[in-house]
């Protein structure tokens, strides 16, 4: 319902039988195929941006439009009520080293290196609150951004493939969190502190099988 990536243990109240798009293959959860329909205004934006990633990310000007309409949808037919929630919990802050971030502030896209082989990279010109958001579906906790860094900055890190979990669908896309604590203080000037902080859950309080119709 916004831009933030929720971890699969933020979202509490979920019945077995509506499962979780981010817990493991072989259950017997139920799908379903919704047909929607948007005014032709929304579907000319939509029809403007080909990269699916822009979308995702929450950089193109329609997502939270779009988002608000599927809230709309999922509580008309699923019966949906949900609330927020914060806890304090095991998180880790992302803070700078004592010598200081090692990235550009720029407002402007520079031609992506080719990655390695055997490396994953990342890069983008993006905030470091986002950069947390990205973290945290990567690593065992919650990230949360405490760089007191508020502007936008181009960001390029590379960490090793783990060809153990390469192809699976929920695996982390590094063999270790340690490798990502490495690239980080090396390639970024940051560090992964573990600590205490307050987190947002999204609580589901009342859901139904939808009807057919």
């Amino acid at each position: 319902f916004g831009f933030s990536p929720l971890k699969q243990d933020q979202l509490l109240g979920v019945p077995s039988w509506a499962g979780n798009w981010l817990g493991p293959k072989g259950l017997n959860y139920e799908g379903y195929d919704i047909d929607a329909k948007v005014d032709e205004s929304l579907a000319r934006k939509l029809s403007e941006y080909s990269n699916g990633h822009q979308f995702w990310a929450g950089s193109c000007s329609y997502r939270h439009e779009m988002m608000l309409k599927l809230r709309s949808v999922l509580a008309d037919k699923f019966k949906l009520k949900v609330r927020q929630e914060e806890r304090e919990v095991p998180v880790y802050a992302l803070v700078s080293t004592g010598h200081g971030p090692k990235f550009l502030h720029t407002t402007f896209a520079l031609p992506p290196p080719p990655c390695q082989a055997k490396m994953r990279c990342l890069q983008d010109y993006t905030s470091m609150a986002r950069l947390a958001n990205v973290l945290s579906g990567y690593l065992d906790r919650p990230v949360i951004d405490q760089t007191g860094l508020k502007s936008g900055y181009y960001l390029r890190l590379e960490w090793p493939r783990n060809p153990s979990v390469a192809g699976t669908y929920i695996a982390p896309a590094f063999a270790s969190t340690a490798f990502m604590f490495t690239a980080l203080q090396q390639q970024l000037g940051l560090e992964l502190k573990p600590t205490q902080g307050v987190v947002h859950f999204l609580v589901i309080d009342h859901i139904e099988r939808p009807s057919q119709n």
